[in-house]
């Protein structure tokens, strides 16, 4: 119902750039700047904090379209798998039309994976009417450090959601079709999220490897609104790649450090729980 696809960046020439923009002159939204601090030095790496920030300009409100991800990951010595996706979505109330931006960091890429990570492709977004938003290209490479800190076992994946969280009353349900609608209530106006988790990774014949996600900002504009927020996921027309198992939970919290909601990834059936 829900997929998660954890996916880190960083490129190992210092020329190169992590994440550019392939888009075209009449894309709907117009980047005027995106960026990997990291790059300037050479790339990121375990251990050591980057940025991720783009910015730009929307020519009309974007409540819904399509997305289409097709991306390549390299991992741990052994994981050599096409990451895909292409799916139809309706986001309500949306983006509004006017500048945008977004900021992810400082990230730090835990030293408790082991290996080099790398996840190279695109990610390409439409409209309804199947005009091109944007295209995104990573490039994106962490290499292995001399000695890796990994950790094994499972993380926890039981119900994490507390009374004074800030999103409540998330109602998912599926049709027939395979449509599935999520609605939630968020009580505050958002510009910033912070992201927390402990989860473990299973690549196959391999134990559980255990990984700590240290707090990641995300900021943005325009803000999201206080209110009703709304997902439609017309199903994933790609097909399936189960090759990592991915359990644990995941925090969202505010720019006051207070709770949004946490996701519980379950083992086994790979199921959500908000």
């Amino acid at each position: 119902m829900v997929r998660s696809v954890l996916a880190a960046s960083l490129i190992a020439a210092a020329a190169a750039d992590s994440i550019s923009s392939c888009g075209a002159a009449g894309d709907h939204l117009q980047v005027t700047t995106i960026s990997l601090d990291a790059d300037a030095s050479g790339g990121p790496k375990k251990g050591q904090p980057f940025n991720i920030v783009v910015e730009g300009t929307m020519d009309e409100d974007h409540v819904g379209g399509h997305v289409d991800v097709d991306l390549n990951l390299n991992a741990l010595g052994l994981i050599q798998e096409p990451i895909t996706a292409a799916t139809k979505y309706d986001f309500l109330p949306g983006v509004a039309k006017g500048d945008v931006k977004l900021n992810i960091g400082p990230v730090i890429f835990p030293e408790s994976i082991p290996g080099s990570f790398e996840i190279s492709g695109t990610v390409k977004i439409q409209n309804p009417n199947t005009e091109q938003v944007a295209c995104i290209e990573l490039a994106l490479k962490i290499p292995t450090i001399i000695e890796d800190k990994h950790e094994l076992g499972e993380a926890a994946s039981a119900d994490c959601t507390t009374a004074t969280d800030h999103i409540k009353n998330i109602i998912s349900t599926t049709d027939a079709s395979g449509v599935t609608t999520t609605t939630m209530d968020v009580d505050e106006d958002l510009s910033i999220i912070k992201v927390t988790g402990d989860i473990s990774v299973k690549p196959p014949l391999l134990p559980a490897i255990k990984v700590t996600i240290p707090e990641v900002p995300i900021s943005f504009t325009p803000a999201i609104s206080s209110g009703q927020l709304k997902f439609v996921d017309y199903g994933d027309e790609s097909p399936a790649s189960n090759a990592i198992a991915v359990t644990g939970q995941v925090k969202l919290a505010d720019g006051n450090g207070e709770q949004l909601t946490c996701i519980a990834i379950e083992p086994a059936t790979a199921a959500v729980t908000v």
